[in-house]
């Protein structure tokens, strides 16, 4: 269960997250070329993909805490994986937390700052890149 609402909840954010630097890049083009491309659709597509992924992302992080009690003995061993999956969802409450607050260009800005945190939790962390953790997949950890 963990592995799988996690894995979905990734992928979520990863479309959410692009579609954010999208819109970044829509907002440097507006500045700087005084045209305006910003779209409200995608702000839209967006927002209500970390509005479906945040709580999906929760539900993973808390599944993983009671399986790694249950086979670790403790609900939190401040691997780095589990430690960059705190960052990722304090940062994806901040995003929610910008748009709720109507800060369209901030919000933009964090939700790529998720989607590059996010790049380091699966590829750097689950591959090994990083070094050992409890989570590696793709290194001996």
């Amino acid at each position: 269960m963990h592995v799988s609402i996690m894995i979905f909840s990734y992928t979520i954010f990863i479309v959410a997250g692009l579609i954010s630097f999208m819109l970044v890049i829509q907002k440097f083009y507006q500045y700087f070329l005084q045209k305006n491309y910003f779209s409200i659709c995608l702000d839209q597509i967006s927002y209500r993909l970390f509005g479906i992924g945040f709580p999906l992302f929760t539900l993973g992080i808390l599944s993983g805490a009671v399986w790694a009690n249950s086979a670790w003995g403790s609900y939190w061993r401040w691997d780095i994986k589990e430690t960059s999956s705190l960052i990722n969802w304090l940062i994806t409450a901040l995003y929610l937390h910008c748009r709720y607050k109507n800060l369209l260009t901030l919000s933009h800005v964090v939700g790529f700052f998720c989607l590059l945190i996010l790049f380091f939790n699966f590829f750097g962390v689950s591959l090994g890149i990083f070094g050992s953790s409890l989570h590696a997949y793709g290194a001996a950890s």
